[in-house]
């Protein structure tokens, strides 16, 4: 085994910066780093801070329409009643957007055009004007709605047009994406 003393080892290292192959693997390694910084970053971003979702069909009418582009909060998945959510279809890979309307244990009815969970009124004023049909409402479902403890019942603005709590029941937290903070392109005309 060979060895090299300090002066070789000296002049070897000063011939390396003199030719600027360290400058350049420090620059390398820094690039390398910023690059796996940037991944990771917006890894993290993507899990569990904000993803963005397309509005699919007219439940959400008149808040919003088909084809808006809204902003999801990975980070809020403790809605409360009144939210926007998204939330996960029990059966197929799609995001369904929908209004809490109340957290379980709970009952949800319609009574003399009024929603109520717990027999507290549901103020509805995203819904213009807030005027419930009785037999749409309850459709060929039960009139009074148990919500299960720790679940959610979730419904439609556009209560004509949504397949929502009504008629797949109410949904667990892990279902629960997100809760929508903001519309980001409108296709409204």
């Amino acid at each position: 085994m060979q060895k090299f003393s300090v002066r070789s080892q000296y002049l070897f290292l000063k011939s390396i910066l003199q030719r600027g192959w360290l400058r350049r693997l420090v620059h390398i390694r820094r690039g390398l780093i910023f690059i796996l910084m940037f991944l990771v970053s917006i890894t993290l971003v993507k899990k569990y801070g904000f993803s963005i979702a397309t509005v699919r069909g007219n439940s959400m009418s008149p808040t919003f329409n088909s084809g808006d582009i809204v902003v999801v909060a990975k980070w809020k998945r403790w809605p409360t009643a009144g939210d926007i959510v998204a939330i996960k279809h029990p059966e197929f890979d799609v995001v369904l957007i929908k209004r809490l309307i109340a957290k379980g244990p709970a009952k949800v009815f319609v009574e003399d055009s009024t929603l109520f969970t717990d027999s507290i009124p549901f103020q509805e004023s995203n819904i213009h004007p807030p005027v419930w049909n009785r037999d749409l409402f309850y459709c060929e479902y039960s009139p009074v709605f148990v919500v299960a403890p720790d679940s959610y019942f979730v419904l439609g603005d556009n209560r004509c047009y949504s397949e929502d709590s009504r008629s797949l029941g109410s949904f667990q937290q892990k279902a629960i994406e997100g809760t929508i903070i903001m519309r980001v392109f409108s296709v409204e005309i």
